[in-house]
């Protein structure tokens, strides 16, 4: 259970560990799908405001109490491997 205790910081790890990997991507490729990147970001987030109303899924572990609990994926590896593939 030691892991329990820290998922918070995972989480704040693990979102911003994602971004050290922006310049492996090159500046071509953010160009090319950073626009696709934000519309996917956009669909998902929508779509977990409907979940959550729904209760469809919910999020044990949040890194802020305002914030959703998909933002540490969302912008994090989710947001930057849709730019990288």
């Amino acid at each position: 259970m030691k892991l329990m205790r820290h998922s918070r910081g995972l989480l704040v790890l693990m979102m911003f560990l994602s971004w050290f990997f922006l310049p492996l991507i090159g500046k071509d490729a953010v160009k090319r799908f950073l626009p696709a990147g934000l519309f996917i970001a956009l669909i998902v987030t929508i779509e977990d405001i409907i979940a959550k109303k729904r209760k469809w899924w919910w999020w044990y572990e949040k890194i802020h109490p305002k914030l959703s609990g998909i933002v540490p994926f969302l912008w994090g590896p989710f947001f930057i491997g849709s730019l990288w593939i």
